[in-house]
Parts: C-alpha cells; structure tokens; sequence
C-alpha cells in the first residue's frame, strides 16, 4: 500500500529528495518496473496473493508477506455485507 509521505519516490521528486534517498526511489521504481514486466511476461501468477514488494525502514527491498491479511479480508466481508468470522 502506498501512502501520501511516498509520493515524491513515486514521482521521483528529485528537490525533495536527499542524495541517499535519490538512489532508494530508484532502486524502488527499477524493483516495481520489474515486477510489472514479470506479471506482464506470464499468463499466470507470478507471487502469491499475500506477498508483496516492501520498501523496509532499512531501505531494502524485498518480497514480504502481509501479516495483516486475514483481517483485512474479514474487515473487506464486513463492508461488503458478509459476516465476519472470528
């Protein structure tokens, strides 16, 4: 999920960016453009539902699971009319 404090990694705001964070935004843009041509380059699916590509406070950037899944999905249900299941 992306959020509004990432938006200048997304648009490569180079002003707002500090040198070390120039090469983050884009070692990240590199590591999304590939994951998109790998999705592109197969009819099927490539990861996992819950995994996703993380940019970590340690600017790495590496495939994760999300552990917030399951309750995401029930929250989704919820909104959605269904019921919820403990």
């Amino acid at each position: 999920m992306t959020h509004a404090t990432d938006r200048c990694l997304w648009a490569l705001a180079v002003p707002w960016l500090q040198p070390s964070q120039l090469d983050v935004a884009i070692a990240w843009l590199d590591a999304i453009a590939a994951a998109v041509k790998d999705l592109e380059s197969t009819e099927k699916p490539v990861r996992g539902m819950r995994e996703m590509l993380t940019l970590k406070h340690d600017q790495t950037i590496d495939w994760t699971l999300d552990n917030h899944w399951d309750d995401m999905m029930r929250l989704a249900a919820v909104f959605q009319g269904g019921q919820s299941t403990p």
